[in-house]
């Protein structure tokens, strides 16, 4: 009777997971478009963009069903509820009249309303309700990544995500590259305002379009060597790569990938070369060590690599050389900016400024003796922004997440056996990301944002063990 009772269990656990299964497919599908369709137009830095984008999102999670199978998300369950319950008791600060840690409004408040003859009663953000406004990509992302965690539980919905956030990001540069040719003044009709002889494809910053090409090239690779030790041209070395012929699929692989690496180079972007040159060696050194006994076989194995990169920046590298002798590594600007940033944040160091405020506030602490050049409405670096306009303990829980994921991802780039080209893609593209963050704005950008998310999505989603030989 009781085998009988667990044959019945394990029946209806099957018919579940097959049902949550087919519902998963429309959210997947849905999730692969919006990542596709993410960095266009403009990398839904408009808001009737993103409020399109979210909508998509919102629709994607209704769909989504976890399924009985899913195992070992209960630490990223509780960090995700963390995560929102601060952003809410922050926001209630930020908004409220009454807010409930007794915190003074700013002084800049008081001045105003006494100007205006009005009520003394003030919120604690600087522009009032603007973290309603601002909302919306935090929202996006966090969506993006839940989504993306939940579909990718089955292998065929994780392998279709990765290859629509591939096509799409070789489809951009293509396009990046004839808009390029054409007139590299112009980003989808618009005439750019700087950097006018770069290419930008549908980014409206060349730095962020770097870093989406610089992962796009990331992707291409990793299934250029997938496909390779599928027909074992890995196990005995470069030197086999003679033997093999190379068909459709593998020249296609490696022409996206140079064609992506172009666009790396094009956009003139210092940190975007150097992250996505890091990212490259970085996921070719996880394939390699998965064919390899050792560290030196890696190496050897990464030579002819580093070959064609330098090979590649002698003949395309020319803006990004000639930025990095004229001007070093270091961004004009930022130290000074930064400093002022630490000054925003120790005003406000429990709940910030505001969510989104950063670009209303920030004047009134910039240095007097910083360049006057450009308009900074962003701090230039997401955790140092995130924690003066969201408060220092909500910046230093998201960070905490961060690492947090990208340590999953390291250990199922490690341990996964085969399938593992989807941790390695969520670890380097999402490491590519945090360091990018760390000097620039990337992340706060969707369009780059919700292609990274769904890729780590994914690596999560796979990241556990499987049993059969160790393969890309």
């Amino acid at each position: 009777m009781s085998a009988a009772a667990d044959k019945l269990t394990r029946m209806r656990s099957n018919e579940a997971a097959s049902a949550a299964v087919g519902v998963n497919r429309i959210a997947c599908w849905l999730l692969a478009g919006i990542a596709a369709l993410a960095p266009f137009p403009y990398a839904g830095t408009d808001p009737t963009t993103l409020a399109v984008l979210a909508g998509m999102i919102g629709l994607a999670v209704a769909f989504c069903r976890p399924t009985l199978r899913d195992r070992g998300n209960g630490l990223l369950i509780a960090l995700g509820l963390l995560i929102i319950a601060l952003y809410a008791v922050v926001l209630h600060e930020q908004l409220s009249l009454h807010p409930w840690l007794g915190l003074s409004p700013d002084p800049a408040w008081r001045q105003a309303l006494q100007l205006l003859g009005s009520e003394p009663a003030a919120p604690l953000s600087l522009v009032r309700d603007q973290p309603v406004f601002a909302l919306g990509a935090p929202l996006a992302c966090l969506g993006v990544l839940a989504c993306a965690v939940v579909v990718a539980s089955s292998p065929t919905h994780a392998e279709l995500l990765l290859k629509a956030v591939a096509w799409s990001g070789l489809a951009y540069a293509l396009y990046g590259l004839a808009a390029y040719l054409v007139d590299p003044s112009v980003v989808l009709l618009r005439d750019k305002v700087l950097d006018r002889n770069v290419l930008n494809a549908t980014f409206p910053n060349r730095n962020t379009a770097a870093l989406y090409f610089g992962c796009c090239a990331v992707l291409w690779e990793l299934l250029l060597l997938r496909r390779l030790s599928a027909r074992g041209a890995l196990e005995a070395g470069w030197r086999s790569l003679r033997a093999v012929t190379w068909d459709r699929k593998l020249v296609l692989a490696a022409a996206a990938t140079l064609i992506c690496l172009t666009c790396v180079m094009l956009t003139g972007s210092r940190a975007g070369l150097v992250i996505s040159l890091a990212g490259g060696l970085g996921a070719a050194s996880l394939v390699l060590r998965r064919q390899f006994a050792s560290w030196r076989g890696v190496l050897w194995g990464l030579a002819p690599a580093v070959v064609i990169i330098l090979a590649a920046l002698a003949v395309l590298g020319g803006q990004v050389t000639e930025r990095i002798g004229a001007h070093g590594l270091e961004g004009g600007g930022r130290l000074e900016t930064y400093a002022a940033t630490w000054r925003m944040i120790q005003d406000h160091p429990l709940v910030g400024a505001g969510l989104g405020s950063f670009r209303y506030v920030f004047p009134r602490y910039r240095d007097v003796d910083a360049s006057i050049w450009g308009i900074w409405d962003r701090a230039h670096s997401t955790p140092l922004e995130l924690a003066a306009e969201m408060g220092l303990p909500l910046a230093v829980v998201v960070c905490v997440a961060w690492g947090v994921v990208l340590v999953l991802l390291a250990r199922g780039a490690v341990t996964r056996r085969t399938g593992g080209i989807f941790p390695i893609a969520g670890l380097i593209c999402g490491g590519m990301a945090v360091l990018h963050s760390l000097v620039d704005f990337s992340l706060q950008i969707p369009g780059f944002a919700i292609p990274v998310l769904t890729l780590m999505g994914v690596g999560l989603a796979q990241r556990h063990r499987s049993g059969g030989r160790r393969a890309p």
